[in-house]
């Protein structure tokens, strides 16, 4: 039997109802070179590790942590599986996700023009409509993420710059992050380059959800600010004007202070309203002053809604795609998700003394 020249692998927790259909697609390869399939099993409950070991695709299974226990995190399972792996090359998808019949052969046509990072696409599932809170992973293009969805590299390159290690970000609620983008960065700072194979592609779910689990997610944001303090070429590759995480980040922003400036307007005026009404000749305002005080909180109000207004027209085509009665509610629910990752990248940037807002 040839050695492998690729080895996949894959990290899974309680992945029993996808599992089977990714290790089907990958028993489904087409004009694949020989290659082996690593399953690294991060103390699933739900039986995942008995259907990777009696799936005949699967050529080692790797037990992380205990049965039901606390997860060791996708990158500690990724190097388990790393440390017993033989292909040339690593090739990583997740549990949850499906590679088309030629993403093996794509990756190997990669692998054969030099020592690279491989990155192909990420697209959902045909006929996905997403829901307006519900979590996406999509990738069209080369990015700065390096999405282990799908991702192909040299196995000397990976072991070289030390795997995933504890290079992940492990916020107070919820899994690692970011573990794959210190690899990346590792990859690059180690000189190789980053290539792209539209023709390897993989299907990934889309993972249902409410607005509130979906703001709740938002807290995972403040992450974003130990990254690039980690890795500062971050602000260049990942961030807009290398200061915001995106651009609608940007004008949340500019929108909060565009409140703050229309509050100071409504305050302002209320007071002058106020003296009006009051009979206090020795101290009255001149009439000139009511009018300046007037102005300048017109101008405050003004300077305010030019300000939100960015924010607003985005929120507005991102609730657009839905019926117009299910619309303020959307806003809301989008709206509270942005206010929650604004406060927990501001959280972050003190805490990392790293902006990114």
């Amino acid at each position: 039997m040839e050695p492998p020249v690729i080895s996949v692998v894959v990290p899974v927790r309680d992945g029993e109802a996808t599992l089977p259909s990714l290790l089907d697609a990958l028993a489904a390869q087409r004009g694949a070179p020989p290659f082996e399939v690593v399953v690294a099993d991060d103390g699933s409950g739900d039986g995942a590790d008995r259907i990777a070991s009696g799936h005949p695709v699967v050529a080692r299974v790797v037990a992380v942590g205990r049965p039901g226990g606390a997860p060791r995190g996708p990158g500690a399972a990724r190097d388990a599986a790393l440390a017993v792996a033989t292909g040339t090359w690593i090739a990583f998808t997740d549990a949850d996700c499906v590679p088309d019949p030629g993403w093996l052969a794509a990756l190997a046509a990669a692998a054969a023009e030099g020592d690279a990072i491989v990155q192909g696409p990420i697209a959902l599932p045909e006929g996905a409509r997403p829901g307006p809170f519900d979590r996406v992973v999509a990738r069209t293009g080369p990015n700065a993420l390096h999405e282990t969805a799908n991702l192909a590299a040299p196995r000397s390159a990976v072991l070289a710059v030390g795997g995933f290690g504890s290079a992940g970000i492990r916020p107070r609620r919820g899994k690692e992050l970011g573990e794959d983008v210190m690899l990346g960065t590792a990859l690059r700072r180690a000189g190789l380059p980053l290539r792209w194979r539209p023709d390897a592609r993989v299907v990934h779910p889309v993972e249902r959800r409410g607005w509130s689990a979906a703001a709740a997610e938002r807290r995972r944001s403040a992450a974003f600010c130990a990254l690039v303090r980690r890795r500062p070429e971050l602000r260049d590759d990942l961030l807009w004007r290398r200061w915001f995480l995106s651009r609608s980040t940007a004008e949340l922003d500019l929108a909060l202070v565009g409140a703050g400036l229309v509050a100071r307007g409504i305050v302002v005026l209320a007071r002058t309203g106020r003296r009006r009404g009051t009979v206090e000749p020795a101290r009255r305002s001149p009439a000139v002053g009511r009018r300046t005080s007037r102005a300048s909180a017109a101008a405050s109000i003004a300077a305010g809604v030019a300000a939100a207004t960015p924010y607003v027209r985005t929120l507005e085509r991102r609730t657009r795609p839905w019926p117009r009665g299910r619309r303020p509610a959307i806003a809301g629910g989008l709206l509270a998700g942005d206010v929650v990752a604004a406060a927990s990248l501001l959280a972050g940037s003190l805490r990392q003394r790293t902006p990114v807002l």
